[in-house]
């Protein structure tokens, strides 16, 4: 396994555990891997991301011409949960 395989595999772990960018950033870098490694492990695992996330044959949202349904009078102090 070269290293960014090794790096990509640590950065999505550690995101997925919850820790920010630049927290791993600094935990690499105090390690002893270069930065510019680090930034090309970030780099891999962004490609790997943002592509299946907004696919090349996905077309912009129509714009609505009617307003949306309302089913809560706005104001009405509810607060959608936020679904993980």
């Amino acid at each position: 396994m070269d290293y960014t395989e090794q790096l990509k595999n640590y950065i999505k772990d550690q995101l997925g555990a919850g820790l920010s960018p630049d927290e791993i950033v600094a935990q690499l870098v105090n390690a002893g891997w270069p930065q510019e490694y680090v930034h090309q492990g970030f780099q891999a695992v962004q490609a790997e991301v943002v592509p299946s996330t907004y696919p090349a044959t996905a077309q912009a949202p129509t714009q609505r011409t009617q307003p949306a349904p309302q089913t809560e009078a706005a104001g009405s102090g509810r607060i959608l949960p936020l679904l993980k």
